[in-house]
């Protein structure tokens, strides 16, 4: 049986000119997931879909599910971190991550 978490649901400008600021604050947000994957006792992949809500910025929402297939697995990266991030923070240097407001 796969348990199913929220990491993120943030609004996203679905502008291509945003594409590199979304991909870059999955790149820049998710390291620390993908570390507690490889750690991890059983196995451990994230799932990325979009919402095109019209209720969301731009019009189009991102959203990333870690898919779990230990539950113990599950509660121990429920303890580690703070989630879901909810917001995107861009940089002077248009450097991207995830946040949780």
């Amino acid at each position: 049986m796969m348990h199913k978490f929220r990491v993120v649901q943030a609004p996203i400008n679905d502008d291509s000119d945003y594409d590199y600021i979304w991909e870059n604050a999955i790149h820049n947000s998710l390291g620390p997931f993908w570390e507690f994957a490889e750690k991890a006792t059983g196995t451990v992949h994230f799932e990325k879909t979009f919402n095109d809500s019209p209720d969301a910025y731009g019009g189009m929402e991102l959203i990333i599910d870690a898919v779990f297939d230990n539950k113990t697995d599950m509660a121990y990266f429920k303890l580690e971190f703070d989630l879901p991030y909810n917001n995107i923070v861009i940089d002077d240097n248009l450097e991207s991550k995830f946040v949780k407001n």
